[in-house]
């Protein structure tokens, strides 16, 4: 919760610092020029023809879209993502630019930024690269206290509140590139699903009716290793009765020597498990992907075909 001159805020969502964000664009020219400067429009004569809120097209929304005019009568448009600490869905900032190239298209603009604002800590190399500028919480907090605007209190508690939100992980080019890689294995793998892939998991299931739907073979990269670090590992359902989760911890134990570099750990997250790490001095590349996927290729290969037959006696599970 947050307690700034009289002001209680106890909960932050993005659509709060969506309406702040409309809020200073559409009543305070010191914030829209501030802005401007901030996204590279560094020309002092600019109009303001306008600002939406959750603007839906055909190719999904924008959370905010602005308008300005040049003196030399060029139409800019600007489309705003804001994220406090949610994963991008895929292709979202791609959507964002081909909604840009729309507008153009139909004469609605002549020119499109398209622009991030979020924390700091959200804002991330590959975040940078996918947009065309960013602006950040903590500039625009700063900027807070250099204008004159008589909600100037209330909006720093806003923007103080969202930086107290922890920020998500986000390695959704590096698990995206995973997946891509693997899925080109589909003709050597068969009897498999890539599941679900999210920005620190790609999760890949069995569609043998033998095998047990509570096991899966994932890749998980964790956070805290800034995407160095990705962990291959097979993960029990925590909903699976005890008796069957000790048969197959039993049979991944048993031919876990079979495999290099693999161990079993008695965990049902990750009862099999391997890391790969990008050697110091290295960049997360291609190599590094390849490395993941093969691993992962041999985890599943090494044991779909024991677990779809099940343990002693041909028991099914």
């Amino acid at each position: 919760m947050s307690v700034s001159n009289g002001i209680e805020l106890a909960y932050i969502v993005e659509r709060d610092v969506d309406l702040v964000f409309v809020q200073l664009v559409q009543s305070s020219s010191d914030f829209r020029q501030w802005f401007l400067e901030a996204i590279g429009e560094r020309e002092l004569e600019f109009s303001f023809t306008g600002v939406c809120h959750s603007v839906m097209t055909e190719n999904g929304e924008s959370d905010i879209e602005i308008g300005f005019t040049s003196r030399t009568g060029e139409r800019i448009r600007v489309l705003v993502e804001n994220k406090i600490n949610a994963a991008k869905q895929d292709r979202q900032f791609a959507r964002y630019f081909e909604r840009g190239e729309h507008y153009i298209s139909k004469d609605s603009c002549d020119r499109v930024t398209v622009c991030l604002i979020a924390p700091e800590g959200y804002a991330s190399a590959s975040a940078r690269a996918a947009v065309d500028e960013v602006v950040t919480y903590e500039e625009m907090l700063g900027q807070m206290q250099s204008i004159d605007h008589p909600s100037s209190e209330f909006f720093e508690c806003v923007f103080e509140e969202a930086l107290r939100k922890p920020t998500a992980t986000d390695h959704s080019e590096l698990t995206g590139e995973i997946r891509r890689q693997f899925a080109s294995q589909d003709d050597h793998l068969p009897e498999l699903s890539i599941s679900k892939v999210t920005p620190t998991q790609v999760t890949v299931e069995s569609t043998n009716p033998d095998h047990p739907s509570t096991v899966s073979y994932k890749v998980y990269v964790p956070g805290k290793y800034d995407g160095r670090t990705a962990i291959v590992r097979i993960e029990i359902d925590s909903s699976v009765p005890e008796a069957e989760k000790e048969a197959i911890q039993t049979l991944l134990s048993d031919h876990v020597e079979e495999l290099d570099e693999f161990e079993a750990t008695g965990n049902i997250m990750d009862a099999v498990r391997t890391s790969v790490e990008v050697e110091e001095g290295h960049n997360i590349d291609e190599k590094y992907v390849s490395e993941v996927v093969t691993n992962l290729c041999t985890l599943i290969k090494h044991y779909h075909s024991k677990l779809s037959v099940g343990v002693e006696s041909n028991q099914k599970f």
